[in-house]
């Protein structure tokens, strides 16, 4: 499973990283300032068997996490994404709306904590 940290803020990214690597995460990580990127590079990547857990923050520019999760929708890749949403919202709205994609398993508030982090990898079980 490849992992994708999704953000456009660097200290996050390397907050997350850190995180991931406490908690054991055998793949590498990559990481991606906007949707966009983070599209495209799926686009490239993907092949029949690649799995991707993905920490999609939902504020971005150029294409949000939103926008990201709308335009997956119809990926041929899409039923191989799981998604964690890492966002300052703390609206339930947000929560909410998160469900609505059938790739989201969770959603986190930043600032990311590795006990959280943890409790939802393992609620989900997936396999880091």
């Amino acid at each position: 499973m490849k992992t994708l940290i999704v953000d456009d803020d660097q200290i996050v990214i390397l907050i997350q990283r850190k995180i991931l690597e406490t908690i054991g995460l055998n793949s590498t990580v990559l990481d991606f300032g906007d949707g966009h990127k983070a599209l495209e590079f799926l686009r490239s990547d993907a092949d029949a068997e690649s799995e991707y857990l993905i920490f999609l923050d939902i504020n971005m520019p150029v294409l949000d996490g939103w926008g990201f999760l709308n335009e997956i929708q119809n990926e041929p890749f899409s039923s191989r994404l799981k998604i964690i949403v890492v966002s300052s919202s703390i609206d339930p709205a947000d929560r909410k709306k998160s469900r609505k994609f059938k790739q989201v398993i969770g959603y986190l508030e930043k600032p990311l904590e590795k006990s959280n982090c943890e409790k939802l990898l393992a609620s989900t079980k997936v396999n880091v």
